[in-house]
């Protein structure tokens, strides 16, 4: 977009972008009032979507950060057992605008196994669903060319095990009745919670228990019942002497 001063069109920028070190983007607007942009769009289009799209480009190509590459995996580092590993893929043009004219592959491997597979296309990025995966760590190479340039990324995610048991959190009052008649056990409602304390006081098979340790120890071991004995048998000696009955 070049400046148009009065009648003259020149070929000085009115809106111009630079990047430093592949990294650092800037953008410059050399003019004011851009809120009379969008109030001339309305008047010729009976829209504001023109001036809109270009501020949100801008902003989008400068403020975002993130997206200094132009392939992105998304995934999740854990994944469960029970659960379909997903992975999503994002590639960008040089405006930074989502496209997926470009086929990405990836490569998982896996105990020393490498399998290869195509992501599918949604409507602007990628998708892959791998079901679900055996417990261990995956490490992943994932790959594109666009414009004659090759981008990849690489990482990996961990599959663990969940235990049966934690599958399903619900209650299942049948199989609990079941259980209980099976085991001559009572099977009580929140709203008879109260007889539980009858039950288990009524419940011949539940009995107090008594737990008793026996400890052998050798009598010679026992200094202090010898320390005793001596101070006694000192005691009586020095009684005697004193009262004179030795």
């Amino acid at each position: 977009m070049y400046q148009k001063i009065g009648s003259v069109a020149t070929n000085y920028p009115l809106i111009a972008f630079s990047e430093k070190n592949n990294k650092a983007r800037m953008g410059f607007v050399i003019g004011e009032n851009i809120w009379r942009w969008r109030i001339n769009n309305f008047l010729i289009n009976q829209t504001h979507n023109e001036s809109d799209e270009i501020i949100q480009k801008t902003i989008q190509l400068v403020a975002d950060k993130t997206k200094n590459s132009h392939f992105h995996i998304e995934k999740k580092d854990i994944y469960s057992q029970n659960e379909d590993v997903v992975i999503n893929a994002q590639l960008y043009n040089d405006n930074f605008e989502l496209i997926n004219t470009s086929d990405v592959e990836i490569a998982i491997t896996f105990n020393n196994k490498t399998q290869n597979y195509i992501f599918g296309k949604t409507s602007n990025a990628y998708h892959l669903n791998l079901s679900k995966l055996k417990e261990g760590e995956y490490t992943y190479i994932a790959k594109t060319t666009f414009n004659n340039k090759t981008y990849s990324e690489k990482g990996s995610f961990v599959v663990t095990a969940i235990a049966m048991e934690q599958s399903d959190l619900r209650a299942k009052h049948s199989d609990l009745f079941t259980l209980s008649k099976k085991t001559d056990g009572k099977m009580i409602s929140p709203k008879e919670v109260e007889k539980l304390y009858d039950l288990i006081k009524n419940n011949p098979q539940i009995k107090p228990i008594i737990h008793e340790s026996i400890e052998n120890r050798r009598f010679i071991s026992l200094w202090w019942y010898w320390l005793l004995i001596i101070l006694s048998l000192g005691g009586e000696w020095f009684l005697r002497k004193y009262w004179g009955k030795i």
